[in-house]
């Protein structure tokens, strides 16, 4: 939060300045350079920033086509880098997610918030523009309710499940973005009531049934019935 207010400040002292500057100006090599304005069809301003000799520098600001004036996208660019510190807002102005991105690539940890603004929603990890390591999201109490692995975009290793209070209910194992692999369900009290495998998000084999914590029967999910033989 205190991020997001140091950077409403910034870009109020920088704009005022901008506004009396000339916009859209190219160098001798025919590169942007200085401030920089684009708008839409509709005369609304699409983004607003600072170009050196073509590359973006400070603060840009970008909008939506039906944009009120507040901003939906807030790029902080990093000298001599192709890196940005990146905000995303929700029409309302609140902050809707934050992270760093290397060009069109998100990168490193992300954050994203319930539409307070303050409230935490999930984090995730990105390398290159995917997700890459372990998402978590969070109810509104701050409690984790799903953890899920990532390598290169895909799900790829166990994915768990809780309830408010805690409790595991699910953990499924992913490998390429599809259910394989072992899987235990549990109650709301985290007591296993069913256990099975997955081949390709399909039930496989022979899966237990529970009852507190003690087998109780099995079932075949995909095993092939029989057909009666027609006389």
């Amino acid at each position: 939060m205190q991020k997001l207010l140091f950077y409403t400040f910034l870009i109020a002292a920088i704009f005022s300045q901008k506004s009396f500057a000339q916009v859209n100006q190219f160098d001798k090599n025919g590169k942007r350079h200085g401030a920089w304005k684009k708008y839409y069809s509709n005369n609304q301003i699409r983004y607003e920033g600072q170009f050196n000799h073509g590359k973006e520098v400070g603060v840009f600001l970008f909008y939506d086509e039906k944009s009120d004036g507040k901003p939906t996208i807030m790029k902080k660019f990093q000298e001599n880098s192709s890196i940005a510190e990146v905000l995303f807002f929700f029409p309302t102005g609140k902050l809707k997610s934050e992270g760093k991105m290397d060009g069109k690539n998100r990168i490193g940890e992300w954050k994203y918030y319930y539409n307070d603004g303050k409230r935490l929603l999930s984090k995730e990890n990105y390398q290159n523009g995917k997700l890459d390591g372990i998402t978590t999201v969070f109810d509104k109490n701050g409690k984790i309710i799903e953890e899920t692995i990532f390598i290169a975009g895909e799900k790829n290793g166990i994915q768990k499940k809780y309830t408010d209070a805690g409790k595991l209910i699910e953990a499924i194992t992913f490998k390429n973005n599809k259910r394989n692999g072992e899987a235990s369900f549990y109650g709301v009290d985290g007591v296993l009531v069913l256990r099975g495998q997955y081949l390709n998000d399909k039930k496989v084999g022979k899966w237990i049934r529970f009852k507190n914590g003690k087998k109780v029967g099995e079932e075949f999910p995909n095993k092939r019935k029989e057909r009666p033989i027609k006389k």
